[in-house]
């Protein structure tokens, strides 16, 4: 040890803390912490990354899904600017092609989509961020059909067939459905009837051609004697039954103009009823949808007619919806507009603009589901800030991001705040004017969060606030009556990313592993982030790399005030002087260390030749003298890769005030 000097170990680092100024901060937190990694034992320069594919139009990125098909195969779908849908094909090539080949819609240029994989489908909302635009979407690898479709508009023209049958006599009445690509039934088309002679067939004509994503069109019956209001019945599948033919009511394309069928009465009474599908509706423009494992249904917000309703669909059938009891509302007069909706331990819950409400489903239809508030401050910002994690939810509001675990939302941003009104912390530099803009993405494999914002001025999401709970979800800053200082205890650790996303999104895409010298896992699965700037690009987070797609990346760490103070149990008081400053470091590149003494200007005294292995510490002196010193490392616009292991700072007191200037 350098004689009257105390050494000051920095062997554990805390996150980035804007709540105070650095005075109040302990050596081992962060003041500065840009472009940053957490490891269990390093302090890294960030990921690079990757690029893994470009769309044709240089335009943002405004979607991002994870397609998953009935075998499991996941692939990228990437939604533009442009309104180009595209996916890569296959999973992991790096190359892009239509993604709508046999698609029926246009979609609009300038939205955002959001969406879900379920039912090997991918299920499609576009919007403005806030309210949807278009009509929703289903995608099944080919094909890009509305979600629902207009019932037939025409009549069909029945008749007593001059073939024999079993058909009974009397008045009937019938009506014509379409099936979609994808099996479900739209609304009912207008009733036709006739009145039977009996022992005949029946032939109906005129039978309505639908659009292109109809597969059969479906015609119901009622019996003999029956009303217009039904129940109407059709026969799914021709069989034989005592000796009777009972002819199929399904014409299995959407061609064919006349149809003759046969059934007997009994029959007929034991096949489908469809009659429920008069109630059936066209699903409106919405911005977001989730698929609920509990209740099996796909669940949509964002009717800019209907803030504050979510439309569900039926169990198990993703392209019917009713009109008047296949949806729930949430505080309908409380002037905020659903954001998001998510299940959660097998519950589901609706979070608006500033509430969080939740919803418990039961054996009837949704308008008859119990909803219930469970915060009348915290909700979601946007329909893409929040994430569901391994036991929690994170969900990002105008007053903090919080986590989730089905209690009380608890807060994570306090650290981020600012210390003074005029001094601003990261989170009040957030635009909230483009608060609808704002992402979520969990990445459970290195345990950290990272969340889209758009700092200072932007009108895009401009950078990443990442957040790492290697450490647990505590704050990770605690403060000491004795020493009158924040100091670092485990617990969670945020840093900034200077990455203009538009959204992160994890999917299942291999790499060649003979490319990969680090983690395997990227080898897997990999984060997606669609670029915010007109570009096309899509890139993705590589830990093998550490330059952005061959350019440096600019990263910085500043400490907070080093104090030999705690190490010999007195309390901080007057100048101190900052000696020698060893650290030990791997890595790659050249580091610059400066000195920030009081608040001045940095001053460089250091710069570090990073070994590629631990050869030892690296020294250098500082000879700064303050109340209040820091270290701030840095690439100084180099391709500098870091892996700080710890820090060693040689200090002395001086005078036990501050001198005159």
């Amino acid at each position: 040890m350098l004689q009257s000097y105390t050494s000051v170990p920095i062997e554990h680092f805390g996150g980035l803390v804007t709540a105070w100024p650095p005075e109040m901060l302990d050596a081992s937190l962060l003041v500065e912490a840009t472009n940053l990694r957490f490891t269990t034992a390093e302090l890294c320069s960030r990921e690079g990354l990757t690029r893994a594919f470009t769309t044709t139009a240089a335009a943002p990125i405004t979607g991002l899904v994870n397609y998953v098909t009935l075998s499991g195969v996941e692939t990228p779908l990437v939604y533009d600017a442009s309104g180009a849908l595209t996916m890569e094909a296959p999973a992991g090539s790096g190359t892009l092609s239509t993604a709508a080949t046999g698609g029926t819609m246009v979609l609009p240029a300038g939205a955002w989509m959001n969406g879900i994989a379920a039912y090997g489908r991918a299920y499609l909302a576009f919007g403005d961020g806030k309210s949807g635009t278009a009509i929703p979407a289903s995608f099944d690898g080919a094909h890009l059909d509305p979600v629902t479709i207009a019932a037939p508009s025409t009549p069909s023209s029945p008749a007593d067939s001059a073939s024999a049958g079993n058909i009974a006599a009397g008045v009937r009445y019938g009506m014509v459905l379409y099936q979609t690509r994808e099996g479900s039934l739209t609304g009912a088309g207008p009733i036709f009837n006739w009145s039977a002679v009996g022992a005949k067939q029946v032939t109906v004509s005129a039978l309505p051609i639908g659009p292109a994503s109809v597969a059969a069109r479906v015609v119901a019956f009622t019996v003999a004697g029956g009303t217009s209001a039904g129940p109407y019945f059709y026969i799914g599948a021709s069989q034989t039954v005592n000796g009777i033919v009972e002819t199929a009511t399904v014409v299995t394309d959407n061609t064919t103009t006349s149809a003759t069928f046969n059934f007997d009465d009994s029959f007929l009474a034991s096949a489908d009823d469809v009659t429920d599908q008069f109630r059936s509706i066209l699903l409106p423009s919405q911005i977001g949808v989730c698929f609920s494992e509990t209740t099996q249904r796909l669940l949509w917000w964002g009717d800019p007619a209907q803030p504050s309703v979510v439309q569900c669909s039926q169990p198990s059938d993703a392209g019917n919806y009713f009109g008047d009891t296949g949806f729930f509302e949430a505080a309908v007069n409380n002037g905020q507009r659903i954001t998001s909706v998510f299940e959660f331990r097998n519950q589901i819950y609706a979070a608006k603009e500033d509430s969080l409400h939740l919803v418990t489903p039961s054996g009837g239809d949704p308008a008859t589901w119990s909803v219930q508030q469970v915060s009348p401050v915290t909700g979601a910002c946007g329909a893409r800030a929040m994430a569901v994690g391994d036991g929690f939810v994170v969900l990002v509001h105008r007053s903090g991001a919080y986590q989730f675990d089905g209690g009380t939302p608890t807060l994570m941003t306090s650290e981020l705040l600012g210390p003074a009104p005029d001094r601003p912390g990261l989170w009040e530099r957030i635009n909230w004017t483009y608060e609808h803009l704002i992402w979520v993405a969990i990445d459970h494999d290195t345990k950290c969060v990272r969340i889209g914002v758009p700092l200072d001025q932007s009108t895009v999401c401009s950078h990443v606030l990442k957040l790492s709970y290697l450490d647990g979800w505590d704050p990770s800053i605690r403060f000491s009556p004795f020493t009158a200082r924040y100091h670092y205890f485990p617990g969670r650790r945020w840093s900034l990313d200077t990455i203009a996303a538009t959204q992160a999104v994890r999917i299942k895409r291999p790499r060649p592993l003979n490319g990969i010298a680090g983690d395997r896992r990227s080898g897997q699965a990999q984060i997606l982030l669609g670029s915010s700037a007109a570009n096309g690009a899509v890139d993705f987070i590589d830990p093998d790399a550490t330059l952005d797609n061959g350019q440096p990346i600019a990263w910085s760490l500043r400490t907070g005030s080093i104090s030999a103070a705690e190490t010999i149990k007195q309390q901080r008081q007057g100048m101190e002087l900052l000696g020698m400053v060893q650290v030990r470091a791997r890595g790659a590149g050249t580091v610059q260390v400066e000195e920030i003494a009081d608040g001045l200007e940095p001053v460089a005294f250091m710069n570090l030749n990073l070994p590629a292995r631990l050869e030892g510490d690296l020294r250098g002196l500082a000879l700064a003298q303050g109340e209040a010193i820091g270290l701030r490392f840095s690439s100084a616009g180099t391709a500098a890769n870091l892996h700080l292991l710890s820090i060693y700072a040689f200090v002395r007191p001086t005078w036990l005030v501050r001198p005159g200037r």
